[in-house]
């Protein structure tokens, strides 16, 4: 069963199944209440005391096939399988043996795990530029061929730490002890200093 966790509120910490009255149906679940994934409502747990709402409505542990929410990936070890993370390339990722266009920073969905002799592996898919959306193609790779998707904000910091070490760099820009010159990058960075391209 596919889960599509993005449609799950931000207090869900599990998916379930269970038999209403009006046959089996899907479940956000939390750890005081549930929602029927049809409806907007939540409510808490039964099975409490009778005055405050609760004592008609599913217990807990009525849930079957409870599935947790995934925890973020933070770029340990292979992905999870669902993971879209980022392809990162490197020595021990596929080159683009067929002409399937696969760069680094795509997208990528992991499908699989698997062994091959003592390699861990995981499948994963990625849509080539080459091909038409839909006509996504199978690709495996090793730990150190993913990385988490990067947000805004954190592409932002790096294109930042980047500027500040070339700044640092540039003898002709700073001099002085390197912590000092460390502050001095970062004070031009921050007023808005960019280094300019020769013309």
């Amino acid at each position: 069963m596919d889960i599509d966790w993005s449609k799950a509120p931000d207090w869900a910490v599990a998916h379930g199944l269970h038999e209403t009255g009006f046959g089996i149906k899907e479940f956000w679940l939390g750890k005081t209440q549930h929602q029927n994934m049809e409806h907007a409502k939540s409510f808490p747990y039964g099975g409490g005391d009778p005055s405050c709402g609760s004592f008609h409505n599913s217990r807990r542990e009525s849930f079957s096939f409870v599935t947790p929410r995934p925890t973020p990936w933070t770029g340990e070890g292979l992905p999870p399988v669902g993971t879209v993370c980022e392809f990162a390339g490197g020595t021990n990722c596929p080159e683009d043996p067929f002409d399937k266009d696969l760069k680094e920073g795509d997208e990528v969905t992991i499908i699989a795990h698997f062994k091959d002799g003592e390699s861990e592996l995981a499948a994963f898919t990625f849509n080539p530029r080459n091909l038409s959306r839909g006509n996504a193609c199978v690709e495996q790779g090793m730990h150190g061929c993913f990385r988490p998707i990067l947000t805004p904000h954190q592409i932002a910091a790096d294109e930042r730490d980047k500027a500040i070490e070339g700044m640092i760099a540039d003898t002709n820009i700073l001099t002085g002890i390197m912590s000092d010159r460390r502050i001095m990058a970062v004070q031009l960075y921050d007023a808005g200093y960019r280094k300019q391209s020769a013309p």
